[in-house]
């Protein structure tokens, strides 16, 4: 059987020794797929925090396991977990743990100093973040000197900016963060995907469905991609603002050649298994004239 790219196993952590022994994790066993968005929920103080260090190798589990793919991380050495951190993991701490001696760009720049790259790429992705990120107005502003928002956008950088294979991010939410920002920038990501043998695409949502929401998937041809990203976007923030579920059948505003929202044209929702890993009900959007596949209701556009 294949394992899953995360699994936790009994793992328990204890501080302390004998009758002052603290319990922070208590027997949590669960599974992380390829491509998952997880959001782990509690009160304050039921463990969440030390159970993302011993995700990211930062802590040690008391007992149980910890398998990245065929990894057991709990079996590791110290210069092998480093090695291992390096190579896979990114982090964005609840304190932000930015050098207030360094620049916003600096702060970046060193997470990839640990990685022998070229100048030319170290720069080019550095910039790449800066600009996905909003921040490259601050690049030579110290941490002191921006606002808390523009903090954890360079964390989050920094942990982007070697493009981990997990990214762990510790209570993102509990800032003062723009509601949009932290819906776009941390919850929620748009796939794009060709179909081999065919000039049809798809593009879905990842993270919605984490967030209690249907993810949102478009099967579609002859549309430009960038649009359809902008418009499933656009349709994740509605759900995510106003909380309000689409029925089977129900229409949406859809997408004109131009990639512009056009309220005459309605696309019609259905709910159905995802085409694309992981598994997961999704919303499906027919995109009417553009749509590829077959789709219930059939591929006709669907005009006021």
């Amino acid at each position: 059987m294949e394992r899953s790219y995360i699994q936790v196993c009994d793992v328990e952590k204890y501080y302390g020794s004998g009758t002052a022994a603290a319990k922070a994790v208590d027997r949590v066993s669960f599974r992380v797929d390829r491509g998952e968005f997880v959001g782990v929920m509690g009160a304050s103080g039921s463990g969440k925090t030390t159970l993302l260090n011993m995700l990211s190798t930062i802590d040690s589990v008391t007992a149980g396991h910890i398998y990245y793919e065929n990894v057991d991380i709990t079996e590791l050495s110290e210069n092998k977990l480093s090695e291992f951190r390096k190579e896979n993991l990114g982090f964005v701490f609840q304190e932000y743990n930015l050098l207030d001696t360094l620049t916003i760009e600096e702060n970046i720049l060193l997470a990839l100093s640990l990685h022998q790259r070229e100048k030319r790429e170290v720069l080019s992705r550095c910039q790449e973040m800066l600009d996905l990120l909003g921040i490259a107005d601050i690049r030579d502003k110290f941490p002191y000197q921006v606002s808390g928002g523009q903090k954890q956008r360079c964390a989050c950088a920094r942990a982007l900016v070697n493009r981990p294979k997990l990214l762990l991010a510790d209570d993102i939410r509990g800032h003062q963060i723009p509601r949009e920002d932290r819906f776009i920038k941390f919850a929620v990501n748009a796939r794009f995907f060709n179909i081999q043998g065919s000039e049809d695409k798809v593009m879905d949502t990842l993270g919605l469905y984490a967030l209690g929401l249907p993810d949102v998937q478009l099967h579609f041809r002859e549309l430009n991609p960038d649009h359809v990203s902008n418009y499933l976007y656009n349709v994740g923030q509605y759900l995510y603002d106003n909380d309000v579920p689409i029925k089977p059948g129900e229409t949406v505003d859809g997408v004109n050649a131009q990639g512009k929202i056009d309220q005459s044209i309605q696309w019609e929702c259905h709910y159905e298994q995802a085409l694309i890993q992981p598994p997961r009900v999704v919303m499906d959007i027919c995109p009417g004239s553009f749509a590829a596949g077959r789709r219930p209701g059939g591929n006709k556009g669907n005009k006021k």
